[in-house]
Order: C-alpha cells, then sequence, then structure tokens
C-alpha cells in the first residue's frame, strides 16, 4: 500500500482516503495525494480516467479490472455509464461508425484503455506480436488506432510490435480448446 500511495495508484474502492498524505517519507503531514501525470508511461496505469463515473466492479472484488471494462460487455456497461443508450458491443461500433457521437466517445474510451493495457505488455514483456481474440477482434478501428495510441504509454522511443487479429476471429478460443481436448481426451 505505499507503493500505491506514493504513486497515487489506489483502485476507486481502495481504503486509502483521496486526501492522504501520499507516503510518510515523501509528503509533508495533511499533504493532498496526487496521481502522477496523464501523459508518459505509467506503471500501475488507471484504465478509466473519468473519476466522475463509478468503476465496474469486478468479479474479483475490485474495480476497474481489464476483465469489467476491455470485453463485449465491457463496452457495452460503459456506454451505459456515461448516459448512452442500452447497446451491444456491435450496436455501439455501428453507431459509431455511422456518426453518433455518444457511440463515437464510447469506442474512444474503449481504444484508450485497450493501448493503456497493451502498452504495459509491451513493456513486461517485449511480445513478438499482440494477437486479439474475441468478437472485437473484428473491429477493424481496433487494429488501426490501438498501436497507434499505445506508443504514449511504452518505456521505448520505438514500438516494432505489431497487433493481429486472430486468423479464426472469434472462434479462435474455442478452436483452441477443441485442439486441446483432441490432444488430451
Amino acid at each position: 500500500m505505499a507503493l500505491e500511495r506514493a504513486h497515487g495508484w489506489c483502485s476507486p474502492r481502495s481504503s486509502v482516503p483521496a486526501s492522504a498524505p501520499a507516503s510518510p517519507s515523501t509528503a509533508a503531514p495533511g499533504a493532498a495525494r496526487t496521481a502522477l501525470p496523464a501523459s508518459g508511461p505509467q506503471p500501475g496505469t488507471r484504465l478509466t480516467e473519468d473519476r466522475n463515473v463509478p468503476s465496474p466492479h469486478c468479479w474479483c472484488g475490485r474495480g476497474a479490472c481489464n476483465e469489467t471494462l476491455l470485453s463485449g460487455p465491457g463496452l457495452a456497461a460503459d456506454h451505459l455509464r456515461h448516459g448512452g443508450a442500452l447497446l451491444d458491443a456491435r450496436a455501439i461500433v455501428d453507431a459509431a461508425r455511422h456518426g453518433d457521437t455518444a457511440a463515437q466517445a464510447t469506442l474512444d474510451r474503449y481504444i484508450e484503455r485497450l493501448a493503456r493495457a497493451l502498452a504495459q505488455v509491451i513493456n513486461l514483456l517485449d511480445p513478438d506480436v499482440i494477437v486479439l481474440g474475441g468478437g472485437l477482434s473484428n473491429v477493424t478501428e481496433l487494429m488501426r488506432d490501438v498501436p497507434a495510441r499505445w506508443v504514449a504509454h511504452v518505456f521505448s522511443d520505438v514500438v516494432t510490435t505489431p497487433l493481429r487479429a486472430a486468423v479464426h476471429g472469434d472462434s479462435s478460443g474455442v478452436r483452441g480448446a477443441a485442439w486441446l481436448w483432441r490432444a488430451h481426451p
């Protein structure tokens, strides 16, 4: 918790109040805790930037986890949380492509969050390629826009990691499970 306090990385459900001192060694008594600047690479990057909208709660007990934000249902829930209509992910992407400003803002938030999350993967593992699966891997805007945005969050001046959609699209996970079942009945 000391590291979280020192850098303002506390989750929205953290027990540390926003007015708590950053840490005994780095803040004067009574000084307000502040977060790192919003630009540039940051360890412990929050995927939600809008502190005025409640973070979704994850099954793990925390808030704003990748699982709750970076999925089709996560996209739909984010759209609804920010005042959009009750739509599924496919409808939100279609609406964004046809000029719906609320849907465009939702898709933009999703792209930014995915870029931040994948930048952390690049920072830790330096993969040769990142392959997206699932239904949202069919969204061409992700393949185009996410790599351009993750550059701002990677610890290197040069990022050569490509982002690819799974060859078998949203059925790749099922195909992999079938292969494993055949190999180990």
